[in-house]
């Protein structure tokens, strides 16, 4: 294809009259809004009469032909005042689709105009229809999205609004503000002052001569100045669609709540908990030998709990980061409606442990991406996305602004102990019921059975997955989402083969099921797994992951917070403790690490085995370390105190012994005073018991001097 026709006068509107004729039919097809859309004949005009209105921007029209036919082509105006081009129409006919018309036009006829002006333009801004609030366009404003996307293409987060195009057209409200960066100089933010400068010259050219008067021109000023806090705003990736592709109806997600009682009495201790009849069988059989007659904990499964289900409530717009881009996924459906299931753990030192299970409603479902958002409120993902902030739980007509206040309400624990949501929980899900758009079921069946393969080294089975995942959409769909729900990331689609391998790495496996543990999330895919099955409609997950899972969070939570009050209380600016206090403290840390914090109290090797996986994995066992390091420096402190109160006590004995040795001379220097009386002064005293008086003296004098020094070196050694 040759490089696009630029005309900017009338001369070349003459020349390529037939051609603008056909251009103008497509452009009246492809933007059927009349409020979207000038009259093509203003268009012209404003090539034509250039000269004529000072105000009115530079127009150009890219023209994309071949053999006389119109492939596509493109409508740009220069504003003088700001240096930056609007893209306002761009089209391409259904006929040249997927032949790099649109790149064409963009990369070579925009090139073209920018280069003509010197290479000072400051951007490159074009509109686009917002495809969830668009119900009249001619091509699919989601493709749209992937098209401007691939093209290097920006969105502008602002409360955009394009003015009327004419008397007789109204403003529009369903468009997004785009920017190609490629001609900016900036890839991922502009300045403030130049969209501002833009915007102001574009209201005034549509009619609007004050725009710091008009109600939409104010709030989108307002949205750029509150979009960040210096002079620049971040560019976005262009907005992707929720995938709704894959829909499971077997799932659970867990989620970890700690509870610590106002009063530790207040609870009951696990010996304490009658049996649970749903899971009590399933936690004594996992329990070594020594730990069956005196559990360190007991779980009660609520199965006569009085909720049964809620409405988890999504925001539309969702926000996340993925390796330094601004991404926005578009939810597809905002509600999900899910039964609740709830488990009590209770420990040995009073606290107590409950597990929220989420599965879908009956004869309901949650999407793949509706999974990974369950999954961002407790991971902690290095997305950082909007979810925890922005979703809502709807129970019993009441709204709820946090998962942790849902669960408050809905285990009924008192304002007076204290609700923590733990960063760990577990996702279970039997591929065998999914329901999918693309990938075949049996395609899970496969990739289970493959990764079973890989974790025991069969090399001919690694070559042949490869394989697979290279050339099978419907694979590697199936594993990158496996790898999504792992770590809790909305762009899983973006892993390779070798992401895949390292991130799906087993703890567990047999012919139908594996479990990973990656950072807090515990995965379980199975294909129609008989525990599952018998447990989901009461406990609501398998029971063995449940107990695994409870018993690393609780680890988790207790050494963080043992490890954390110790490094606070040897901080020497908060070290003012009194020996009673430090004698406390290293008592009760010593029963936090060798008897709260648990060790494998596992009997079979598959939990045995996932439970030194997360100690490790999740840094309990390096904490645990650290925790007895600082314990040797809390003994060091109580030593050092007891040293110090001893010095004290030297030094007050000492005192107390020179005023007795002193008192006890008092006689003896009465004698000696007398003598010197008696015989007319101190030469006649001398003279008549000289050397007597002379080793009194001096043994008076060594006694005073020892007195000194022994003072002396209790208070150095005090210091």
């Amino acid at each position: 294809m040759d490089q696009p026709i630029v005309v900017n006068n009338p001369q070349l509107i003459d020349i390529y009259s037939n051609e603008l004729a056909l251009f103008f039919k497509l452009y009246e097809h492809n933007f059927p809004d009349i409020d979207e859309r000038e009259d093509p004949q203003i268009i012209l005009d404003r090539i034509k009469y250039r000269e004529q209105k000072s105000l009115t921007p530079e127009t150009f029209i890219l023209l994309s032909l071949s053999d006389k036919k119109v492939m596509g082509g493109a409508v740009l105006e220069y504003y003088t005042e700001s240096k930056c081009f609007l893209l306002t129409y761009i089209l391409v006919d259904d006929e040249f689709r997927g032949l790099g018309v649109a790149r064409l036009l963009i990369e070579d006829g925009i090139k073209l105009l920018v280069e003509a002006k010197n290479n000072e333009s400051k951007a490159v801004f074009f509109e686009s229809n917002i495809p969830w609030q668009t119900t009249n366009d001619s091509f699919d404003a989601w493709d749209r999205y992937q098209i401007f996307s691939k093209l290097g293409a920006k969105w502008i987060d602002i409360n955009y609004t394009q003015p009327a195009l004419g008397k007789d057209k109204k403003k529009v409200h369903n468009l997004h503000f785009f920017i190609f960066p490629l001609f900016s100089g900036l890839l991922n933010k502009l300045e403030k002052s130049v969209l501002i400068l833009f915007m102001n010259a574009f209201y005034r050219d549509l009619g609007i001569p004050n725009p710091e008067n008009d109600i939409d021109y104010q709030k989108m000023k307002t949205s750029i100045n509150e979009s960040s806090d210096d002079e620049y705003i971040e560019l976005h990736e262009v907005p992707k669609r929720e995938r709704d592709i894959i829909h499971f109806t077997d799932i659970s997600v867990a989620y970890h709540f700690v509870e610590t009682p106002f009063l530790q009495i207040s609870i009951s201790k696990p010996e304490n908990m009658p049996h649970c009849p749903v899971i009590g069988s399933y936690e004594f059989d996992l329990f070594r030998y020594s730990f069956q007659c005196h559990p360190p904990y007991r779980t009660h499964c609520l199965t006569s709990f009085d909720v049964k289900k809620c409405v988890i409530r999504f925001p539309q717009k969702i926000t996340y980061n993925s390796e330094g881009r601004h991404e926005t996924l578009i939810s597809t459906r905002n509600e999900i409606s899910v039964e609740i299931k709830l488990n009590c753990t209770c420990f040995g030192n009073g606290k107590r442990i409950w597990t929220i299970i989420f599965r879908p409603d009956i004869e309901s479902y949650i999407s793949q991406d509706e999974v990974i958002k369950l999954i961002s409120l407790f991971c902690r993902s290095q997305e950082k996305s909007n979810i925890v902030s922005e979703t809502r739980f709807i129970f019993a007509n009441k709204e709820f602004e946090s998962l942790q206040e849902f669960v408050r309400i809905i285990t009924r624990i008192p304002d007076s102990s204290k609700m923590e949501m733990l960063l760990s929980g577990i996702v279970e899900v039997d591929t065998s019921t999914c329901k999918s758009k693309k990938s075949k079921v049996e395609t899970w069946k496969e990739a289970i059975a493959f990764i079973n393969r890989i974790s025991k080294n069969e090399i001919s089975a690694y070559a042949h997955f490869e394989e697979r995942y290279r050339d099978n959409e419907d694979m590697r769909q199936v594993l990158n989402l496996m790898c999504g729900f792992s770590l809790g990331i909305f762009d899983y689609s973006r892993m390779s083969f070798e992401e895949v391998i390292d991130t799906l790495n087993p703890l567990t496996s047999s012919g139908h099921f594996f479990n990973l543990l990656t950072k807090g999330i515990l995965n379980s895919f199975s294909y129609q797994d008989d525990m599952y099955q018998k447990s989901k409609s009461d406990i609501g997950i398998n029971p063995y992951l449940l107990i695994t899972s409870v018993v690393l969070a609780f680890n988790d939570n207790e050494s963080a917070k043992a490890e954390s009050y110790l490094i606070n209380i040897l901080d020497e600016t908060t070290s003012d403790h009194s020996l009673s206090d430090l004698i406390g403290i290293r008592k009760e840390m010593e029963r936090k690490v060798n008897e709260e914090i648990l060790t494998n109290i596992f009997h079979y090797p598959t939990e045995r085995h996932m439970f030194m996986h997360g100690m490790e994995h999740r840094g309990i066992d390096d904490r645990v370390i650290n925790i007895k390091n600082r314990l040797n420096e809390l003994i060091s402190l109580i030593t050092d105190k007891i040293e110090l109160q001893k010095g004290k006590a030297n030094v007050m004995v000492t005192i107390l012994l020179a005023a007795i040795s002193i008192l006890s001379f008092e006689g003896v220097f009465e004698t000696f005073f007398r003598s010197i009386e008696d015989n007319g002064g101190l030469a006649g005293a001398m003279h008549k018991d000289g050397i007597r008086w002379m080793i009194f003296l001096l043994f008076s004098l060594v006694a005073i001097v020892y007195i000194i020094y022994f003072a002396q070196r209790s208070i150095k050694k005090r210091n």
